[in-house]
């Protein structure tokens, strides 16, 4: 599974087209999207059609603690952190993960 973390401390930058475009890079492979909320309401999750899990992180905890609640919230396999205003390409997800499930551990 891949784990793709988003955080933010304003939530109203994470658009439905960012998190849209996390479905059509990913495909099919099973996967969560975090969204680590820095303490602020807006819910973009309403606009999307996808399962999505967000954690509420205080603000003062900076970005790196909140990346690090992101991380020991997620369950994949591999974890990616993402950025608000990133739209993945088609099936760039899935070519990264299958990638890393190529190399010989």
């Amino acid at each position: 599974m891949l784990s793709i973390i988003i955080v933010e401390n304003d939530f109203e930058k994470v658009s439905p087209r960012c998190l849209d475009s996390v479905r059509l890079a990913i495909g099919a492979y099973p996967h969560e999207v975090i969204i680590v909320d820095n303490g602020l309401t807006h819910s973009v999750l309403e606009e999307s059609d996808q399962q999505v899990i967000k954690i509420q992180f205080p603000a003062a905890g900076g970005k790196a603690a909140a990346k690090n609640a992101g991380f020991f919230a997620s369950g994949g396999d591999y974890i990616l952190f993402m950025d608000h205003n990133i739209e993945a390409e088609a099936n760039s997800f899935l070519e990264l993960v299958r990638f890393l499930e190529s190399v010989p551990q």
